[in-house]
């Protein structure tokens, strides 16, 4: 009987440590969906709201634009719902990776992104070569400005990077991100760490103020409605540019040269040649229907 009892109480409790979580459950994104923070920095403080502002596809797969507004900054990030999990869009990378995996449970770990790069700095060329790992540590009840949510599925997404230089090869750690999901709800807390000391920088903390999850715009489905947009801006390899489906890109200098084009599909991968200055650009989609529209872009050496 009580050998009977134990494996019971086992297999229970193997049951509570396998639970696992859905990505959707507790990052929902939906065209419209809205979230505003307090963001803190030291003695600093400042409003950031987030609001999906378009839904597309791309590379086959639903896309939602979301733009980040702040006293000082506007900043613009990309999603993909997949069958695998979550994707973000990272620069420098001009890509998608894994935000979240479709079922996780506490105690995984993923691979999100490996970024391989080249920077130019102090007369040297630095090889950076960076890992970017999540893992779903813990669950936890938290309180912010919109009120209290149980049960919060706490993430870590820590970059490991190796830059190799003339003078050896040195490893760090840089930009740990913590953040707090909430199921139906999203972010509702978020500390970005830089573990280097040596650095100096002060850990920056977000907190929920409010959060608007109802859907509440009308889908859009006709891609030409998109504005041009290009991730990262400014960049220093490559960008990528996003635009109605079968535009023509085209890419001038301040001059008012031609440097680059491309026609057909809704993506560019725009890399400058060694020989493009470093400056602003300026991108020119006509799409099909003859509709052009223009975007300025910072290319930094």
């Amino acid at each position: 009987m009580r050998y009977s009892m134990l494996l019971t109480i086992l297999f229970f409790c193997s049951l509570v440590v396998a639970q696992s979580y859905n990505a959707a459950d507790y990052f929902p994104i939906g065209l419209g969906y809205s979230w505003q923070y307090i963001d803190s920095t030291g003695d600093e403080t400042d409003i950031r709201t987030v609001v999906v502002e378009n839904d597309t596809i791309i590379d086959g797969f639903p896309t939602w634009i979301a733009v980040a507004t702040s006293s000082d900054s506007v900043d613009t990030s990309m999603y993909q719902t997949r069958s695998d999990g979550i994707y973000m869009f990272i620069p420098p990378a001009s890509d998608f990776f894994l935000y979240l995996p479709q079922e996780f449970s506490i105690g995984d770990t993923w691979d999100i992104a490996t970024i391989d790069t080249t920077m130019d700095t102090l007369g040297m060329s630095i090889d950076v070569h960076i890992d970017i790992k999540g893992s779903a540590i813990s669950t936890a009840d938290i309180s912010v400005p919109a009120g209290d949510f149980l049960n919060c599925i706490d993430v870590v997404m820590i970059d490991f990077y190796t830059a190799s230089t003339p003078f050896g090869d040195f490893d760090s750690t840089i930009n740990q991100v913590e953040q707090w999901l909430a199921q139906d709800i999203g972010v509702v807390k978020a500390i970005r760490k830089d573990p280097n000391p040596m650095t100096g920088n002060p850990d920056t903390y977000s907190y929920l103020r409010e959060y608007d999850v109802s859907n509440i715009k009308e889908s859009i489905k006709t891609p030409e409605k998109m504005k041009v947009l290009v991730l990262p801006n400014p960049f220093n390899s490559s960008c990528r540019i996003s635009v109605p489906d079968g535009s023509k890109v085209e890419i001038f200098d301040i001059r008012g040269n031609l440097v680059a084009s491309h026609s057909g599909g809704n993506q560019f991968l725009w890399h400058p040649n060694n020989s493009a200055p470093a400056g602003i650009y300026s991108v020119r989609c006509t799409a099909k229907n003859g509709k052009i529209s223009t975007t300025k872009i910072l290319y930094v050496k």
